[in-house]
């Protein structure tokens, strides 16, 4: 009986059924190609570039850990600036880094001054970030530095060194 099913099935005859096989072959190999060699390397590449708070925040515990007899570390206050946009440099308009910066503050008396200077501090990181290239933006040994940069060029700005530190907790590069 299962016999007889499988001889009642039609089969392609002939170069016409061989050529029909060969093509439906060939289109399914095409289709494995392409997305193997072009959509996942761009999938990839998007997964590679965005870091997120938490697998920082995770890395920097990690580091952090108290050993015996050490104190936790405390953090300041944190002032945010969200979505800077920017055209990095020779990218003509094709590439865009996108990133959210928080600033540690020594104490939380101090936000009010640097709200005060957000639009200077904003201006600065743009100049500063457009000039980094995509290749530089997408090294870690280029965003350690930046951090160190940032916080020098804030400092700059204040009375005091009130900036402890800089976290990227979005860093987009498309």
């Amino acid at each position: 009986m299962a016999e007889e099913e499988v001889q009642d099935s039609p089969k392609p005859k002939g170069k016409k059924g061989l050529l029909i096989t060969v093509i439906l072959l060939l289109q399914v190999v095409i289709a494995v190609a392409l997305v193997y060699f072009i959509i996942m390397p761009k999938f990839m590449d998007n997964k590679k570039s965005e870091v997120t708070e938490e697998e920082k925040q995770e890395e920097k515990a990690e580091k952090e850990k108290p050993e015996t007899g050490q104190q936790k570390k405390e953090l300041g206050a944190i002032h945010k600036i969200t979505s800077l946009t920017v055209n990095p440099k020779d990218s003509n308009g094709r590439h865009y880094a996108v990133l959210d910066i928080g600033m540690e503050l020594m104490t939380a008396d101090q936000l009010e001054e640097l709200k005060k200077y957000e639009p200077i501090i904003i201006d600065r990181f743009i100049s500063y970030l457009r000039n980094k290239t995509m290749a530089e933006l997408a090294t870690e040994n280029t965003q350690a530095s930046m951090k160190m940069d940032m916080m020098r060029m804030v400092n700059s700005l204040m009375a005091d060194s009130m900036v402890t530190n800089i976290y990227f907790t979005k860093y987009i590069l498309e």
